[in-house]
């Protein structure tokens, strides 16, 4: 799967540019979650808390008892 972006990657990057941007990236990354991690934790925490519920098309629940 292939992500699109709204901006181009250049072309001209050498694999040494590209891998030190990616290194940027990461400690720029962890820098964010060392300030914000918590915060950010509990907001998704509170996102996926108000997901609806996946409906499947079996209609034993997981805590019923198999017939077995």
């Amino acid at each position: 799967m292939r992500h699109t972006l709204k901006h181009h990657i250049p072309d001209y990057w050498t694999a040494d540019v590209a891998l030190c941007f990616v290194g940027f990236l990461d400690r720029l990354a962890t820098a964010v979650w060392d300030q914000h991690g918590p915060a950010m934790s509990d907001l998704l925490d509170s996102q996926l808390s108000h997901e609806p519920e996946q409906q499947t098309d079996d209609d034993t629940a997981l805590d019923d008892e198999l017939p077995f």
